[in-house]
């Protein structure tokens, strides 16, 4: 079985709104509608789970007719919530993680993420800086040897149940994972905007009325 598992329990404290970004109109529809849309389209999803703040689970319930569990007081919090409600629940096989506030995702990027765990332990959305790059205790920093991540992730999920620390002071669930783990970098979702801020909305609003 291959789950979804949408994080959408952030609260949007940079946003500056009462109402969480997830939930705000993007041309007429909630942000995560995008996301859920995606989803549903995909062939290699058999089941979708959404990790919600408290207040907006029954929301999710009534609006989508998907299940939910609460989130955490983190993002690892959360993620760790949502692996445990499907380890007991379900028999996964592979699990795609993906942010309700980026809303760009298609049905066929995540079966591509999915297929790639026929040959990876881990498929991540990765961008390259092409800023310069500097550090603060070191005047020398090449860039070519870092990058960006960024959800959607893919996971077998019996190595993201065995890796995956709650309480890990580390923010990117890769870096939990031992060295030699066989990561794919998907370096060619450009697109992957997130709303962040106020004007990431009018952005993402503009981009998508110029696509269609």
């Amino acid at each position: 079985m291959n789950i979804a598992l949408i994080l959408s329990s952030g609260v949007g404290a940079r946003f500056g709104s009462n109402i969480p970004k997830q939930y705000l109109p993007l041309n007429g529809k909630e942000v995560i509608s995008y996301v859920i849309d995606a989803v549903k389209a995909a062939k290699e999803i058999d089941k979708i789970i959404v990790v919600a703040h408290y207040p907006y689970i029954e929301s999710i319930n009534k609006s989508y007719g998907l299940e939910t569990v609460e989130g955490g007081d983190s993002r690892n919090q959360s993620l760790r919530n949502g692996v445990d409600y499907i380890k007991k629940n379900y028999k996964c096989t592979n699990i795609i993680v993906l942010d309700a506030v980026r809303p760009l995702i298609s049905s066929e990027l995540i079966d591509f993420y999915i297929s790639k765990l026929e040959e990876y332990s881990i498929c991540v959305t990765a961008s390259k800086i092409t800023d310069s790059l500097n550090c603060l205790d070191f005047h020398i920093c090449d860039r070519d040897r870092y990058y960006l991540t960024a959800s959607p992730m893919s996971f077998k999920f019996n190595e993201l149940d065995t890796y995956l620390k709650a309480d890990s002071k580390l923010v990117e669930v890769l870096q939990m994972y031992p060295e030699q783990t066989k990561v794919y970098l998907n370096f060619d979702f450009k697109t992957n905007f997130k709303v962040t801020y106020k004007e990431d909305i009018k952005f993402i609003e503009a981009y998508l009325n110029i696509s269609k």
